[in-house]
């Protein structure tokens, strides 16, 4: 997300109330995406970076008693944040829960994501600029560095409402959120204490009453009970908007585009419809045998697969990587990772931005033809590049 701050008209003598609500509707889909740059320390002394990606999309599914029921799926992905270089896809997560128009929200157990919960949550009565309240929340941790450990922290948090700010033309509320903790897990084997803070200035869409984007800054300290510290800072920045599916008439005319541009006109590269979007399979042309250097012949093929990307910068990208069944397993989900890394580089070079490119390599584990022929084994090496139109 580009920082928006560069851009600001501030206002605030006029000082009028506002209802600050989530909508909540059966039907309604949001799109969230955060990123998050981190530094960890162990004893003092500099660890490692970390770069990740958490991006899902939540369905409404019903609404009971004021509660709407969210489901969907978080994709975590990782990158090195020391390479301009696309996010590889780690893991993904079942998520469901409820929350009513305040924000305050009912997790089931067993449930990971979100790991941050009932935060913003708005008070019942109009707020005027000036005006602050508090309200408890409640945040899941995991991956401590001595065991996949999780910690289930309660606080309290205090926001502010600022005032009102137009950027790019567009009026947005201004809430900063803060919490402090200070925390000593029951019956943990290995947490001692948890120390720490988060400072965030989020911002409202006044006119589609819905949250926008928020900044975050942290830090937060674990004492293990060997003595040793562990701490994590860092920002985080994110983005929700409400998702409007591309309708069919849409689709269909970018499928036309791209296979013109692309001049598909063999069996190497097909163009399929799927329920959420296009997939463009690159077959096997791309590389040599066993390679993942991307053929230079075919750089065109891929540039003019770029310019329509360019042309329509709010769809995601992801590719996957395949392979046969001949080699090693380990051998092959290495190959199939490298093929689809090199396609997923090539784009963010010619300017695609990474955020929107993340990668997979799934080996052999997807076959589309029979394995135990060439003709089968030569379609199961694959490059697919699918172009997110329906989430």
């Amino acid at each position: 997300m580009r920082k928006f701050l560069l851009i600001l008209l501030f206002f605030n003598s006029i000082l009028y109330a506002t209802k600050f609500e989530f909508i909540i509707e059966k039907g309604r889909k949001y799109r969230f995406k955060n990123w998050n740059k981190q530094e960890i320390y162990r004893n003092g002394t500099f660890y490692r970076q970390a770069e990740s990606l958490n991006k899902v999309i939540l369905d409404i599914k019903e609404v009971t008693n004021d509660y709407g029921l969210f489901e969907g799926k978080y994709h975590y992905y990782e990158k090195n944040p020391q390479l301009n270089e696309p996010f590889q896809l780690k893991s993904i997560y079942e998520s469901r829960f409820y929350k009513n128009k305040y924000g305050e929200m009912q997790v089931p157990a067993g449930i990971l994501m979100p790991t941050l919960r009932s935060v913003p949550t708005f008070p019942k009565q109009d707020i005027k600029p000036g005006a602050s309240w508090k309200a408890k929340a409640e945040e899941v941790l995991e991956g401590i560095l001595v065991r996949e450990n999780i910690i289930v922290n309660n606080f309290e948090v205090t926001y502010f409402y600022v005032g009102d700010e137009v950027i790019n033309d567009k009026i947005y509320a201004k809430i900063l959120m803060s919490y402090h903790v200070i925390t000593y897990p029951k019956n943990d084997p290995d947490i001692l204490s948890l120390t720490g803070f988060s400072y965030s200035v989020y911002y409202w869409d006044i006119s589609n009453s819905a949250p926008a984007f928020f900044t975050e800054e942290y830090s937060f300290m674990f004492t293990i009970n060997s003595g040793e510290t562990v701490l994590y800072k860092g920002s985080t920045e994110g983005k929700i908007d409400e998702i409007i599916d591309l309708n069919q008439a849409k689709k269909e005319e970018l499928v036309s585009e791209i296979s013109n541009r692309m001049d598909i006109n063999n069996k190497d590269i097909s163009i399929t419809e799927v329920l959420d979007g296009i997939i463009v399979n690159l077959g096997n042309v791309l590389f040599d045998f066993n390679k993942y250097n991307l053929k230079k012949e075919y750089e065109k093929k891929l540039d003019a697969l770029i310019e329509v990307l360019r042309q329509n910068p709010t769809i995601d990208i992801v590719i996957y990587g395949h392979t046969d069944n001949i080699g090693t397993e380990k051998y092959n989900q290495a190959l199939s990772e490298n093929r689809a890394k090199t396609i997923a580089d090539y784009m963010i070079k010619k300017g695609i931005a990474s955020n929107r490119i993340s990668y997979i390599g799934f080996g052999s584990k997807r076959p589309i033809a029979d394995n135990s022929t060439e003709e089968g084994r030569q379609k199961n090496r694959r490059v697919e590049i699918k172009l997110i139109t329906k989430e």
